[in-house]
């Protein structure tokens, strides 16, 4: 009778649901269900080094990945806050023409 187990050689099983998967097709349904995708940048080591120090026990990736998110957020704040004060320009302009 065959063992169950797998060789050390052979690749381990992943499951999606009830289906096994290779580890592309794993990494895709989790990167699915996650929201993310795995990319492959090159960062300066000090971007790395500091993300480390600053991570401890958490992942260091999702910390870059939070100052992303920051920077993104920081850009549309920067275009609501512009669009704000020019709209109150033009309003201060047209009450002083009154």
């Amino acid at each position: 009778m065959k063992s169950k187990t797998s060789s050390p050689t052979s690749e381990p099983r992943l499951r999606v649901g009830l289906k096994d998967v290779s580890r592309e097709e794993f990494a895709t349904a989790v990167g699915e269900r996650l929201g993310t995708e795995q990319v492959s940048i090159r960062l300066d080591a000090s971007v790395i080094a500091f993300f480390k120090a600053k991570a401890g026990t958490q992942s260091y990736e999702i910390l870059i990945n939070q100052a992303l998110h920051r920077a993104m957020d920081d850009e549309h704040m920067e275009d609501r806050l512009r669009r704000v004060v020019g709209e109150e320009l033009a309003s201060h302009r047209d009450d002083r023409r009154d």
